[in-house]
């Protein structure tokens, strides 16, 4: 399946000047995204994973926090397994976890999304309450969304992050996804330069900067997705040819995921084998190494 490609008027510099120009570039927008949202494309994993790790940057910048993508990769990628990975590993595991959910709103998942992110089960039950009917009710999935976020004034700085993920849960099932795609935090980190700073803005134009927000993050998600198949669709065309013994379940994780270390334990190959099929992967152009380190490299699509 291909995904189709934006007309020109979509990326039009004055195309959120007005709110009703902005809710027919955010729903043009998040219909392109259809594709890529509820389809089995290839790389889906990469891009839901890449998806995760933008929220979680936009999360941290709200935050005050400088971490970038490489910055919480390695927080992820070098705390050993079972210790605190720091908040920004936290927030990128959260949000990691949350998109490999389907978009329901259950007492399970809210607690589970709660103790990710360590919040009391007090902390936003109304919010809660109100997602749940607007995820269930006839509103236009975009526009019962953008509701929400109407919400979030009130909310404390630590909860806004699983305030953005319900504004996505309502989107995703209104829409008919499959799965819950981070979006809405890489919406609200725009145009003004902070959630926080932006859903506390005046009532008459929250609404405008918030559907001008989810235009821009759709399009950027769905140009991800592009790239990502495409990527994809390449490595699994030469892997045939490639003739490394037991690389199956190394290559399946690099369709799968944001990042692979080489220096994870397989049983089906050696460390200098791993090492040697990344290198040879590179130089091929099928995979990047993400990291610019000579050592405790990390490899992705």
């Amino acid at each position: 399946m291909d995904l189709p490609h934006p007309p020109p008027w979509l990326r039009s510099s004055g195309a959120g000047d007005h709110e009703l120009d902005a809710a027919c570039v955010a729903g043009a927008a998040l219909a392109l995204l259809h594709g890529a949202a509820g389809a089995d494309l290839p790389g889906r994993g990469v891009w839901l994973d890449r998806q995760a790790l933008r929220a979680a940057v936009c999360c941290c910048a709200a935050a005050g926090r400088r971490e970038g993508e490489p910055d919480i990769r390695d927080a992820v990628h070098m705390t050993p397994t079972g210790e605190n990975p720091g908040p920004a590993g936290r927030l990128y595991g959260f949000w990691r976890e949350a998109a490999r959910r389907s978009p329901e709103l259950d007492d399970d998942k809210v607690s589970a999304g709660r103790r990710l992110l360590g919040l009391s089960p007090s902390t936003a039950e109304d919010l809660v309450s109100i997602a749940r009917e607007l995820a269930t009710g006839d509103r236009v999935g975009m526009v019962a969304a953008v509701e929400l976020t109407a919400r979030f004034a009130a909310l404390p700085a630590e909860a806004e992050p699983f305030a953005l993920w319900l504004a996505d849960i309502v989107l995703a099932r209104r829409s008919g996804w499959p799965v819950t795609v981070p979006l809405f935090a890489c919406a609200l980190q725009r145009p003004r330069g902070g959630v926080g700073r932006l859903v506390r803005q005046e009532r008459d134009t929250w609404r405008r900067e918030v559907l001008a927000g989810v235009a821009a993050a759709a399009l950027e998600g769905l140009a991800q997705a592009q790239d990502l198949a495409a990527r994809a669709s390449r490595l699994t065309a030469a892997v045939p040819r490639l003739r490394a013994k037991g690389a199956e379940p190394l290559l399946a994780a690099v369709l799968e995921r944001d990042a692979v270390a080489p220096a994870a334990p397989m049983l089906t190959m050696t460390a200098r084998s791993r090492r040697r099929l990344f290198d040879r992967l590179v130089g091929l152009g099928l995979v990047r190494e993400l990291t610019g380190r000579p050592t405790f490299r990390l490899y992705g699509l």
